[in-house]
């Protein structure tokens, strides 16, 4: 699993943690419903590409 950061509007934004610790913090899509706003912490699967909340990482199957 790695750290990503993602919107949760709906316009499926997602950064690095290296472009969150950078300064990419907020939802940058024109339109989105959460532009403008924090993007919300995430973990993403390195073998299948699933993006999932911390709490959800013990029980994430393939």
């Amino acid at each position: 699993m790695k750290p990503v950061y993602v919107c949760t509007g709906g316009c499926g934004g997602k950064v690095s943690a290296e472009d969150y610790a950078a300064g990419k913090t907020t939802c940058a899509t024109p339109g989105c419903s959460k532009e403008g706003l924090p993007l919300e912490s995430r973990q993403e699967c390195e073998e299948c590409g699933a993006v999932i909340s911390l709490a959800e990482v013990p029980i994430h199957k393939h």
